[in-house]
């Protein structure tokens, strides 16, 4: 078994369903089913950047403004807990660290990541950084697999491009992007309100001309993105 990021040396052990599962230096879960044959390290159970599956952010529209994103995966224990990690890193500043960690139960996971998936939100927006198209796409994966119910505030967005304009912090813009079969139509400009998130504006705009229920359809001259 190689040593790598994917591994971690184990440092506990903990019984679970009759199970002998390995935990790190820091209690997180490690893969009892991938354990090295010295049994001193084992492959992370959850391993949000090494996945690279589910990220909230990426980089700011202004790239000299660098960037920032929370990777996030999940995994469940032989007891039917789930565990939930994530991680931040950015590129630019040359750091990767440890955002949230927690096991919760089976019917409290759906909640859990929604939370999750708001915290880095959040911290995205505080750092200047768009949160992308879809910040509830971890969430949803796990209420797939956890048969959980999902907010309805946090459904995909029926957008292909959320572009955002903030060379002026003071009048930041964006517009849609929708692509269609044969071409794609790309919505006017509209301004988000101060202290308003950009994706907050985007689904207001399209609760406004019913673009949640029905895309736009083919575009308009001019509107080829």
């Amino acid at each position: 078994m190689g040593s790598d990021y994917s591994n971690a040396k184990i440092e506990a052990w903990e019984t679970i369903n009759g199970i002998k599962v390995p935990l790190d230096g820091s209690g997180e879960y490690l893969n009892w089913e991938e354990v090295s044959e010295d049994r001193t390290e084992a492959r992370r159970l959850t391993d949000p950047y090494g996945v690279l599956q589910y990220g909230i952010g990426g980089e700011a529209t202004n790239e000299e403004e660098g960037d920032f994103t929370v990777w996030l995966d999940f995994a469940e224990l032989p007891d039917g807990r789930i565990a939930l990690d994530a991680c931040w890193d950015s590129e630019s500043g040359g750091t990767i660290d440890e955002f949230a960690y927690e096991v919760v139960s089976r019917e409290e996971a759906t909640g859990a990541a929604v939370a999750l998936c708001d915290r880095a939100a959040d911290a995205c927006f505080n750092n200047g950084i768009p949160a992308g198209e879809d910040p509830y796409a971890f969430a949803r994966a796990v209420a797939e697999h956890c048969g959980g119910t999902m907010p309805a505030s946090t459904e995909a967005p029926p957008w292909d491009e959320l572009r955002v304009y903030d060379d002026d912090p003071e009048n930041v813009t964006f517009d849609l992007v929708f692509h269609n079969d044969a071409d794609s139509y790309v919505s006017e400009i509209y301004g988000v309100e101060d202290g308003e998130k950009p994706v907050d504006a985007a689904w207001a705009v399209c609760r406004r001309f019913g673009w949640d229920k029905a895309r736009p359809g083919a575009s308009r001259e001019g509107s080829d993105a």
